[in-house]
């Protein structure tokens, strides 16, 4: 809600978010591929682990689930942390060799709050294809593999 004395900057933080993705391409390029290896490994580790694991209890004909599931989740949780330190960390590094663009925003009158706006939306931009793109191709590179795949677990797991 707006009150009458607050102007509507979103389109405006939208703009200037738009604006500096194009603007830095080199920069955008490279947090990118690198985002888009991470998700791509995260995928593919996770769904491979599982697979793995389901195969390995088929053939040995043993049945402890809960056991392979801590084990699954266990390292699906490390590997969702450690790839996201290390998007979180090429995002700050961006970020901050941004200073004198914020400190620009902030001397012609942007609050702290319209530029994390531009900085979460800047992020959403770049981020959010890229993990789509390396899920899905974590996703079909698993299909591939002579393992058997599980479909179920592997949603699930994606």
């Amino acid at each position: 809600m707006n009150y009458p004395f607050e102007n509507d900057t979103e389109r405006i933080e939208k703009r200037i978010a738009e604006k500096s993705v194009f603007s830095e391409k080199n920069r955008t390029f490279l947090i990118r591929v690198i985002i888009l290896i991470a998700a791509f490994l995260l995928s593919f580790s996770g769904i491979l682990l599982c697979n793995a694991t389901l195969s390995t209890q088929q053939i040995a004909h043993v049945n402890n689930t809960t056991e392979a599931v801590g084990t699954v989740l266990g390292i699906v949780i490390v590997l969702l942390c450690t790839a996201g330190l290390a998007v979180k960390n090429i995002l700050y590094v961006s970020v901050l060799q941004r200073v004198h663009e914020f400190a620009q925003l902030r001397a012609i009158g942007a609050t702290y709050q319209q530029i994390k706006s531009v900085v979460k939306k800047e992020r959403d931009k770049i981020a959010k294809p890229c993990i789509v793109l390396g899920t899905v191709i974590g996703f079909l590179v698993n299909i591939v593999l002579p393992l058997h795949f599980y479909w179920i677990p592997s949603i699930v797991t994606e």
